[in-house]
């Protein structure tokens, strides 16, 4: 499900219960009790239930529940609720005890909701997993609440650019000529007659012009290519991107909007109207007239269509494009390589800062069985972490997995000093406050004034 859709579904409320029997193998074993009883491992075992909302999860909790059980003689059985009113759901459950889930994903933002309703604990961290040894310092600050750590980094999502090497390697070699051929000119700005430049030169500044490219430090520098590159026939943009959806924008003012502080939950810390961040939003409207976007004729999907058409060079892309990239790839569908790259700083003197989004894993305030659920969550999130990926598509939070992936290696550069949705239940419409701003921005309307009016309605809530 898109990310936007997954924070704003009002679908009716479903609960429904997967019980996985851990293979015939396990379920055919029998523990002899005394001479007259005897029971099956199934009905012997400790037992604890384990929570999730998406159907994306369902192969990767199966496997490790099975793999668990085999390996530490705990029955692990998956339960999916509906998205919609999830922690309601499992509250229900939890007070009822019909499948009550032992230990649960969820969303970071949704940890004050599920504190209040006393679905969380602080975690025992038995094996001292929740430091940076482990996660970066964005996972650890999406798990906190109150100063406690009350769960585990598991998955995440941010953003990053994705980009057309051919025609980077083509802007480089364009790039390279005319400073040479500026360097020939006279006085006059004339290339005397019979003047060429150096071959080997002309290779090593294309080499040169190339390589820095692949990692441009800011959109001046982006800027700069778009303004200088001679397009070949069939690119019909430089950059293009989801600029309708803010979780693709807010890297723009990211570094100096404060809501709730590191971890995203602190009222006293509210600062989104600051200069700072008025001249990152003048600098994101700038853009509109350099790359003539329509915010309302495109979206995510039609522009990742674009890029794999050739018809732009480079765009802002989510974890999902990996996949999509390499199945152009394989199935022939691209013709050119292709790169990601963490994003850029605003300009030359303003730092920018991706939002992310950790999926993380909670033990039920409410559970009896909270240590085999600890343990069973510390199992998920580190020795079986590098099945994350391949099971639901989503890049670990553990960032010693996908070590050997430059693709995932990118997302986690970019995801280590990334801000979290904040967990205030105050500014659960923050998401939707800050895109309707950035639209209005975007279509050309008075910076200082949304800003200030944001400000005003955001302390208004936190009061």
């Amino acid at each position: 499900m898109h990310l936007k859709q997954r924070l704003f579904s009002v679908a009716a409320v479903l609960v429904m219960a997967a019980a996985l029997i851990l293979g015939s193998r396990m379920e055919m074993r029998e523990v002899v009790c005394d001479e007259d009883n005897s029971s099956s491992w199934y009905e012997k075992t400790d037992t604890i239930y384990f929570g999730y909302y998406d159907e994306k999860f369902t192969n990767l909790i199966n496997k490790a529940a099975i793999e668990y059980g085999e390996k530490y003689g705990v029955r692990v059985l998956p339960v999916m609720f509906t998205e919609s009113e999830y922690l309601e759901s499992i509250y229900r459950a939890s007070i009822d005890n019909e499948n009550m889930p032992d230990a649960y994903i969820l969303s970071n933002d949704l940890l004050e909701k599920a504190y209040m309703l006393g679905l969380t604990s602080e975690v025992r961290d038995d094996w001292g997993i929740s430091t940076t040894v482990y996660f970066p310092p964005a996972a650890i600050h999406a798990a906190m609440y109150n100063g406690k750590v009350i769960s585990y980094p598991l998955s995440y999502e941010t953003s990053v650019l994705l980009y057309n090497l051919d025609y980077i390697y083509d802007w480089a070699k364009q790039s390279a000529a005319k400073e040479l051929t500026v360097a020939l000119e006279d006085e006059n700005g004339v290339v005397p007659a019979g003047a060429t430049y150096d071959q080997e030169q002309y290779e090593k500044l294309s080499s040169d012009k190339y390589m820095a490219a692949l990692n441009p430090e800011s959109m001046s520098a982006i800027l700069a290519m778009a303004d200088s590159y001679d397009a070949p026939q069939g690119v019909e943009g430089f950059m293009k991107w989801d600029v309708s959806d803010i979780f693709y924008n807010y890297w723009f003012a990211g570094k100096y909007m404060n809501v709730g502080g590191d971890n995203g939950d602190d009222k006293t810390q509210i600062d989104v109207n600051n200069q700072e961040v008025k001249e990152c939003l003048a600098v994101y409207q700038s853009l509109n007239q350099f790359f003539s976007i329509d915010s309302k004729a495109v979206d995510y999907h039609s522009v990742l269509d674009d890029f794999i058409a050739g018809k732009i060079v480079m765009t802002i892309v989510t974890s999902d494009a990996i996949a999509t990239m390499r199945e152009a790839n394989e199935n022939g569908t691209i013709d050119f390589t292709y790169s990601f790259a963490p994003m850029p700083d605003v300009s030359d003197n303003l730092l920018s800062r991706s939002m992310s989004v950790t999926n993380v894993v909670a033990i039920n305030g409410y559970s009896e069985k909270k240590d085999l659920a600890n343990r069973f969550a510390q199992f998920l999130v580190n020795e079986f972490a590098g099945n994350i990926y391949a099971e639901t598509g989503m890049p670990s939070a553990n960032w010693n997995i996908d070590v050997n992936d430059r693709a995932l290696e990118v997302f986690m550069e970019e995801y280590s000093d990334s801000i979290s949705l904040p967990k205030m239940m105050t500014t659960e419409n923050y998401w939707l406050m800050l895109e309707k701003v950035f639209a209005s921005i975007w279509n050309g309307d008075d910076i200082t004034a949304l800003i200030d009016d944001m400000s005003v309605a955001l302390k208004a809530q936190t009061n």
